[in-house]
């Protein structure tokens, strides 16, 4: 094994090495491929990520979240509709730039003040509905001395460096709208 990895990927080097030994014994798992696949993963960070403080503490910053009546206010007039519990659906419906949408998901985990993540596919994206073409979206709440830090991320398996710049501008104007929205009201 010595010698696969360089030495920007040596933190890499235990996770390769577990892997090799948990499967080492079985024959029709080719290993360099499953480390190639690891690697270019690790190299091309397209995920989506925006973050903001916001003056106003955790809590009110989670409600915004899961409040239809809040996020129509922020997340240009969007409709959602969740129990915002894991294995709900998520379902978001609007109109933008004069087309009715209907977006949909999953919610794949919810802790309270801290974090909500879900899946999402949008039918203004023009993608075909099925689980290769769905979005994990998740916000990350952290408290601080001026308020709360939120980070959006979207990983989007299909994204390269254009989608990801495109999903960053759409995620910082919506977070400008919900701090203006929350700071305006705190």
């Amino acid at each position: 094994m010595e010698g696969i990895f360089n030495s920007n990927f040596d933190r890499f080097g235990n996770f390769y090495a577990n892997v090799h030994n948990t499967f080492r014994w079985h024959e029709n798992i080719n290993l360099q491929r499953l480390k190639n696949v690891f690697m270019k993963t690790i190299e091309k960070d397209l995920i989506a990520r925006s973050t903001i403080t916001i003056q106003a503490p955790v809590e009110r910053v989670w409600e915004a979240l899961v409040t239809p009546a809040l996020v129509k206010q922020y997340l240009h007039g969007t409709d959602v509709e969740s129990d915002w519990k894991v294995g709900s659906s998520v379902i978001f419906r609007g109109e933008w730039k004069g087309k009715s949408y209907e977006d949909k998901g999953e919610i794949k985990a919810i802790e309270k003040n801290k974090r909500l993540q879900y899946s999402f596919w949008s039918s203004l994206a023009g993608k075909e509905d099925s689980p290769a073409n769905y979005v994990m979206v998740t916000y990350d709440l952290l408290p601080t001395a001026r308020g709360t830090e939120l980070t959006i991320s979207a990983d989007d398996p299909n994204a390269d460096e254009q989608t990801k710049k495109h999903m960053e501008q759409n995620w910082d104007m919506v977070l400008q709208s919900l701090q203006k929205l929350l700071e305006a009201t705190t």
